[in-house]
């Protein structure tokens, strides 16, 4: 539980706070929080490309890197890669802190950098290149 001076820290506007909250208590977040996200992982047979920014506060790269590739590992799907992408935001824009006010401060759509990758990996997987 998050003490008031580490909510304080987030710097979330009036009434966020108890919207999170809200949305933790739904049906569907719970459902979610049930999922056997290892199990669904190692069953995946398509080719799959997982992107995560380095300055993403949302999804954290540190923390879920590990467990996706070791998911992965545990699977037989050898056509999965996992990247991590150095400046940017959970909106695969150049970010400098990585925070979801940020955002709309940004011109950028989505990093050039994001778009070649993507390309590149579609064309290996379509033996395009």
């Amino acid at each position: 539980m998050h003490c008031q001076e580490d909510i304080k820290k987030l710097n979330w506007p009036k009434g966020r706070h108890e919207s999170q909250i809200q949305q933790v208590l739904s049906p569907w977040w719970r459902f979610n929080l049930s999922l056997d996200n290892e199990e669904a992982i190692k069953n995946i047979k398509c080719p799959v490309l997982a992107l995560y920014g380095s300055l993403d506060q949302q999804v954290k790269a540190e923390e879920n890197i590990p467990f996706l590739e070791a998911s992965f590992k545990k699977g037989t799907n050898k056509k999965a890669e996992v990247k991590l992408l150095p400046g940017l935001n959970h909106m695969f824009q150049t970010a400098t802190t990585g925070s979801e006010y940020e955002y709309f401060r940004i011109e950028e759509t989505m990093s050039p950098e994001v778009l070649n990758v993507l390309a590149a990996w579609i064309e290996k997987q379509t033996g395009t290149n």
